[in-house]
Formats: structure tokens, C-alpha cells, sequence
């Protein structure tokens, strides 16, 4: 019997220049969770009610560089969720909670920062 897995990827134009923020998470028959990883969130309301309609749960955010459109709901989503800051730049714009070494699984794939 084949059992389901799907990575879901939600796109969600945010901030002031309509940048697009990513909402990633698995959907697995065998090990269920609510976790998922957001990149480039630039607009904390509208990310916080698209996890909320989906009933997930924040575990990192991933920043892919450190323009404020990239980054400016880091702070928000990090302190209500209490989770990680991973970064692929060395940016000033990059957040204190930046965690490099860390892996996050996703379905069979693994981001590791």
C-alpha cells in the first residue's frame, strides 16, 4: 500500500514591494506534523494568517539574502514561533538567531544551512 507524501509550497506576495514569501511543509500519511519553514517573509499579518488557516506551525524561517524586502517580518514570525534564523548571506540585516549547521527535513530532502 503506498502511502502519501507531498511537499507543499504556498506562495504569498508580501511587503511593500509584493515580494514573493514561501510557506514550505510536508504532508505525510506516516509521520503527520504541523511544521514548515517560511523564506523571505516581508509582511508578518498576512504570513501569520496564512499558518494560522493552515493550522502550521513556524519551526525556522530561511532567508535568502538581506534586503528589507526579504526580511522584514524576521523579528515577528521569530519571536511569536520561537524559532530559528537561518541565513545563506553574511548580511548586517541578517537577525541574531541565525543558526548555521542546522537541517530541517522536508519529505526525502534535507536543507541544511
Amino acid at each position: 500500500q503506498r502511502r502519501f507524501k507531498m511537499l507543499n509550497i504556498k506562495s504569498i506576495p508580501t511587503g511593500p514591494l509584493a515580494v514573493n514569501t514561501y510557506i514550505v511543509w510536508k504532508t505525510d500519511e506516516d509521520a503527520p506534523s504541523n511544521e514548515c519553514i517560511v523564506i523571505d517573509p516581508a509582511n508578518s499579518g498576512k504570513i501569520l494568517r496564512a499558518l494560522e488557516e493552515l493550522g502550521l506551525d513556524c519551526k525556522a524561517i530561511l532567508i535568502t539574502h538581506g534586503h528589507f524586502d526579504h526580511t522584514g517580518a524576521v523579528d515577528d514570525l521569530a519571536d511569536i514561533y520561537d524559532c530559528d534564523i537561518c541565513s545563506v548571506c553574511n548580511s548586517d540585516m541578517v537577525h541574531s538567531r541565525r543558526v548555521e549547521g542546522t537541517e530541517y527535513g522536508l519529505c526525502s530532502a534535507i536543507i541544511t544551512l
